[in-house]
């Protein structure tokens, strides 16, 4: 192992072969840490020569350089995992720590990638997102005529952090879905009822002249304003091991709601304020 200190505070450690952390200052009390990865295949054990405890080591110390990183610094972990993390969420409830674009077939690996990512808090940001039409749908393309194409490669950070990441697709509007339960309860139908009512009302201000889109504009913010002070407190009411379950369904629902009324003007601040609180 070495390390390198840069002139203005910028930190290189070179863990392994296959490990290394970068840190930058970005500020008085706090920077960005890089953690750059890459975990050996699912068949090492068994190539010539191969290291049986290869993976077991390789993981093991990821998990240190990733838990050695002050809380202060903004986490971002660069990995070619050489993980399937499957279509679906196999074996992963958690919407904080997978998105819902996964692909491929799921493999040890990636039950290795989901257990590092949970124990530390971490999101997998590449899954939460549709790749665009054209882009880059694929990082691995095998020899044999690219039959076997897969992604293997992840970009993980803080679950706080993940406000960061612009998970819009710029071919599409719609953010990705998230994997909340539908919601039930007296709660969830009055605030639903209550956006509802609050997009009725800013509907007629919509077709008000163009001399005159100052004044709606402020008209839709204060019922933007009123909705979002209503949830706020609706939160602070509900109590017991579901209250954040029962508080996130219950926003999916809002945000629903909202992007029923998108055509009104400034109605997408309230779908906004919904996304966050849900993300």
């Amino acid at each position: 192992m070495w390390e390198s200190v840069g002139e203005e505070g910028s930190t290189v450690e070179c863990i392994s072969p296959r490990l290394m952390k970068v840190r930058l200052q970005i500020g008085r009390t706090c920077g960005v840490t890089f953690v750059v990865g890459y975990a050996p295949t699912e068949t090492f054990r068994t190539t010539a020569g191969g290291d049986p405890n290869a993976k077991d080591s390789f993981w093991t110390a990821l998990d240190a350089a990733i838990r050695e990183v002050h809380s202060r610094d903004h986490l971002v972990v660069l990995m070619d995992a050489n993980a399937r993390t499957g279509r679906r969420r196999d074996g992963c409830c958690d919407a904080k720590i997978m998105g819902a674009y996964g692909r491929d077939i799921m493999n040890n690996n990636w039950e290795r990638l989901l257990g590092l990512a949970a124990d530390n808090q971490l999101s997998l940001t590449n899954t939460c997102f549709r790749a665009t039409k054209g882009g880059v749908q694929h990082t691995f393309q095998s020899s044999n005529k690219g039959k076997e194409k897969y992604r293997p490669d992840f970009i993980l950070m803080r679950q706080t952090d993940r406000r960061f990441v612009a998970f819009q697709n710029k071919a599409s509007s719609r953010p990705p879905p998230t994997a909340l339960r539908q919601p039930t309860g007296e709660t969830a139908a009055e605030l639903k009822a209550t956006v509802m009512s609050a997009a009725a009302e800013t509907a007629p201000l919509a077709r008000c002249a163009r001399g005159q889109r100052g004044w709606y504009t402020s008209e839709a913010q204060h019922e933007i304003s009123e909705v979002s002070k209503e949830i706020k407190a609706a939160q602070q009411q509900l109590r017991g091991a579901s209250k954040n379950s029962a508080f996130e369904a219950t926003l999916k629902a809002m945000l629903k709601a909202a992007r029923k009324k998108r055509s009104i003007a400034r109605w997408r601040a309230l779908e906004t304020f919904f996304e966050g609180c849900v993300r």
